[in-house]
C-alpha cells in the first residue's frame, strides 16, 4: 500500500523489464478496494507499470467509493454526490498524469480499467482528458453525462479505444444502460468494442479474456 500525493493510495506492481512499455491504471467499483482488481495483475502483460487505485470516500460499512450514493429502502439508487464524483475524476487524472510524468512515459501511453463505478469514472475521465490515455476498459458501467464536459472534444477522442464488457443478467447496472453507451459511441464515431456475457455484476473468465487480449493488443502498440 502506497499514498500518492494526491492523496489517493494504491497497490503497484513494477515491470518485469527496465525500459516499461506504458501503464495501466485500475479503479474499482463502490464498496470495494485497490486489491479488488489488482488480483488480475501478475495475469496481464508484464513490460507495463500497473497502478490500482484505492476511492477516497470510505463507507461506513467498509469498503471504498469514487462517490457515496443514496439508496431507498428497497435497494434503489436515489441519488448520487455529484460533487464527489468530480472531485474523483480529477483526482485519477492527475494520478495519470503525475505517474506517467515521473516514471518517463510517453503521455497517452496508458490504459485505464474500471469496473462499475470505477468504469463510470474510467469514461469520465477518458472522455474529458483523452490525451491521457490510449484506451478504456469499462467494465459493468456505463457513460454518465453528468460527469462529461458541456462541449465534447471529439476531435481529440479519434486515437481513444474502448473495450466494454458487460453481463447481459447484471441486476445492479442494467445491461441495457451499457449498450445505451456503446450507442454514444458509435454515434460519435469513436472506437470501441462490445462485449457481452452471460453473466450478473461481475467479470466471468470468457469476458477477462476478451479484456486481457485486448490489453495486450494495445501494449503491443506502445
Amino acid at each position: 500500500m502506497i499514498e500518492h500525493k494526491t492523496g489517493l493510495i494504491y497497490q503497484y506492481r513494477k515491470p518485469s523489464l527496465k525500459t516499461a512499455r506504458g501503464a495501466i491504471f485500475m479503479v474499482h467499483g463502490y464498496g470495494s478496494h485497490e486489491l479488488d482488481l489488482f488480483s488480475f495483475a501478475d495475469e496481464l502483460p508484464g513490460d507495463v507499470h500497473i497502478y490500482s487505485l484505492r476511492a477516497p470516500y470510505r463507507l461506513l460499512w467498509g469498503g471504498y467509493c469514487w462517490y457515496n450514493i443514496d439508496f431507498s429502502a428497497d435497494g434503489r439508487v436515489i441519488g448520487q454526490n455529484l460533487e464527489e464524483a468530480h472531485t474523483s475524476k480529477e483526482l485519477i487524472h492527475t494520478f495519470i498524469q503525475n505517474t506517467m510524468k515521473d516514471t518517463g512515459l510517453q503521455p497517452g501511453n496508458a490504459i485505464l480499467m474500471g469496473f462499475s463505478q470505477g468504469a463510470i469514472l474510467g469514461y469520465a475521465v477518458a472522455l474529458t482528458y483523452p490525451e491521457s490515455l490510449s484506451a478504456l476498459v469499462a467494465m459493468s458501467g456505463y457513460i454518465n453525462n453528468q460527469l462529461l464536459p458541456e462541449s465534447m472534444p471529439y476531435e481529440r477522442l479519434k486515437h481513444l479505444e474502448i473495450l466494454i464488457t458487460h453481463g447481459t443478467e447484471d441486476p445492479i447496472i442494467p445491461f441495457d444502460w451499457a449498450k445505451r453507451s456503446a450507442d454514444f459511441l458509435e454515434r460519435n464515431n469513436l472506437s470501441h468494442r462490445f462485449y457481452g456475457y452471460h453473466a450478473g455484476h461481475g467479470i466471468d473468465s470468457q469476458s477477462f479474456f476478451e479484456i486481457k487480449k485486448f490489453v495486450s493488443q494495445k501494449i503491443s502498440s506502445f
